[in-house]
């Protein structure tokens, strides 16, 4: 069994789960959730244990992604569960399917990609349908899709908070709907982690050594000066 967690560390929420005022603006139901950053650096975090099983780029709903867990807690319930939950808009992806990925990976950067004229943030929703993780209730028939209409009247889709866990030290704003159950047993679990991840990571290692190897140089330099001028004085 496991419980999943929220995908940033410090987040706020704008849109819920089936949110009234919602539909009233735009004539169809919101399946998911919609959240923003509050961290510089925009990661998506995976929430638990899970598989890739979806990655790329859709026309309508831009850079996205979708992750089976199983054995997942539902904590209004107490029940167990397989579900799959998709990320859309992201601006960046660092998973690939088939990838093995826990929560201290990050799978992707918030952004706002897609058709759609919205600013930056996340959409994320949970489905019960792991056979078929790229469809979805959430959009409309597009040829080529990367993400898939569900057929009319089919929608396998659950309020996605029922099953979000925070930790202590996460800082989230703006509930929608459930509150997620706070947790202080999870540990974020950074020992799996992709290419481009690393990629990144070593890119500004390596740039803030090479500051470091500048100052040096400058140093050595200096002092180099001021020994001649020490030799000069004597």
């Amino acid at each position: 069994m496991q419980k999943l967690l929220l995908p940033y560390k410090n987040g706020r929420f704008i849109i819920g789960y089936k949110d009234a005022e919602y539909l009233k603006i735009h004539g169809y139901q919101h399946y998911g959730i919609d959240s923003v950053c509050n961290d510089k650096d925009g990661f998506v975090y995976a929430a638990g244990v899970g598989e890739v099983v979806l990655s790329g780029f859709d026309v309508g709903v831009g850079y996205s992604v979708a992750v089976v867990y199983k054995d997942v807690l539902q904590h209004t319930t107490g029940k167990i569960y397989d579900i799959v939950i998709r990320y859309f808009h992201l601006d960046k992806l660092f998973v690939s399917v088939g990838d093995k990925i826990n929560s201290g990976v990050v799978i992707g950067i918030e952004g706002k990609t897609g058709a759609g004229n919205w600013g930056k943030h996340l959409h994320i929703e949970a489905d019960f349908d792991i056979e078929w993780p790229q469809y979805t209730p959430q959009v409309a028939h597009r040829n080529n899709a990367l993400i898939k209409k569900s057929p009319a009247g089919h929608d396998s889709t659950v309020n996605i908070m029922s099953f979000m866990h925070t930790r202590f030290d996460f800082t989230w704003t703006g509930y929608d709907g459930f509150i997620p159950v706070v947790v202080d047993n999870i540990e974020t679990d950074s020992s799996i982690i992709n290419l481009d991840t690393a990629h990144e990571l070593i890119k500004g290692i390596y740039d803030e050594l090479a500051t470091i190897d500048t100052a040096r140089e400058n140093i050595n330099l200096l002092l180099l000066d001021l020994g001649s001028e020490l030799k000069m004085d004597t």
